[in-house]
């Protein structure tokens, strides 16, 4: 399909990475023809910015990821601090037991 003096369905094959070595030639002849400059740019840019949004929107259904991967990131942080916690109770009980035993041991 001709558009401006350049074929857009082979700029769009090589843009996807499937495109043939005449293709190839083709977008060659067609970069350096400075008569398609000023079209070529314009599609190019209107191609750039499809992708930026289309990035962006893949970035915004990927927010849940970054809280999941956040949550257990301070998950486990958190979680030395509960294991001390765990082990100074435990040790707080067996010396509550321990130290009286020994005081009655001693007497």
């Amino acid at each position: 399909m001709e558009k401006n003096g350049f074929d857009v369905e082979r700029i769009n094959r090589f843009l996807s990475g499937e495109y043939s070595e005449e293709d190839k030639l083709y977008l060659n002849e067609v970069f350096c023809d400075r008569d398609n400059a000023k079209e070529l740019e314009k599609f190019l840019r209107k191609q750039w910015y499809g992708l930026l949004s289309e990035n962006d929107l893949i970035e915004n259904q990927l927010d849940h990821v970054l809280y999941r991967i956040h949550y257990e990131i301070n998950n486990k942080i958190q979680k030395p601090n509960q294991t001390k916690s765990k082990f100074i109770k435990w040790f707080s009980r067996v010396a509550a037991i321990l130290i009286p035993v020994f005081i009655y041991a001693g007497l």
